[in-house]
């Protein structure tokens, strides 16, 4: 679990639901996940001030900045150790990563863009344009396109993972925030915070066929 005030990430045993250790990680972090084989955590730093959607953006610009601060802290499970910082652009909010843990595509929630980042050369290599306040980020089952939720721009992004280019982008509620797949890929959920609703997308022809309005 990830603490954005005490720079910590917080390791809970599931059979007890103990705390078991906290580890240091760095400024702010968010977006937490495991590689497949579960030897190596990632969790997503940021430099940039926490704005709430209630601030006004003319408040937000006057708090301190440090881009220095902005990354992907790598964490090696077993030692629960940070082994390094990977880039990750500009504030990156969440990730996801590809099934054979060599690349994180990364939201940039201040900048509107996406980061591919080669895990192994530790660079990022290539920065996409998405949707406004980017966060949700999903890669789909069988990896040939990423998915990436706008909260203001209120839309879904797709990216091509081999050429890096966008290949379309579907409209959706206000202010989607998670995204999951189907196992089959043949459907992608998103949800909706303002609305209180979750999409549910044909994957394929990348259409909205349902719209759920949770409690």
């Amino acid at each position: 679990v990830s603490n954005e005030d005490s720079r910590e990430l917080s390791v809970l045993d599931a059979a007890t639901d103990r705390l078991v250790t906290t580890i240091e990680v760095g400024t702010r972090p968010r977006g937490v996940h495991a590689t497949a084989d579960g030897k190596t955590i990632f969790v997503a730093l940021s430099g940039s001030p926490k704005c709430p959607p209630t601030m006004p953006d003319a408040e937000c610009e006057k708090l301190k900045v440090d881009k220095s601060k902005d990354g992907v802290a790598m964490v090696d499970a077993a030692t629960r150790k940070v082994e390094r910082i990977l880039p990750g652009g500009s504030d990156p909010e969440n990730f996801a990563i590809s099934a054979d843990g060599s690349r994180l595509y990364v939201s940039n929630e201040d900048a509107g863009t996406a980061s591919v980042v080669d895990v192994g050369s530790g660079k990022v290599v290539s920065t996409v344009k998405v949707g406004q306040e980017p966060e949700g980020v999903g890669v789909q089952p069988d990896g040939k396109a990423v998915w990436v939720t706008g909260e203001t721009g209120h839309n879904v992004t797709i990216i091509d993972t081999k050429t890096g280019k966008v290949l379309g982008a579907i409209e959706v509620g206000m202010r989607p925030r998670g995204i999951a797949f189907s196992p089959d890929g043949d459907r992608a959920y998103v949800t909706c915070e303002v609305d209180g609703t979750v999409w549910v997308i044909d994957a394929r022809a990348r259409k909205t066929i349902a719209t759920l309005t949770m409690p």
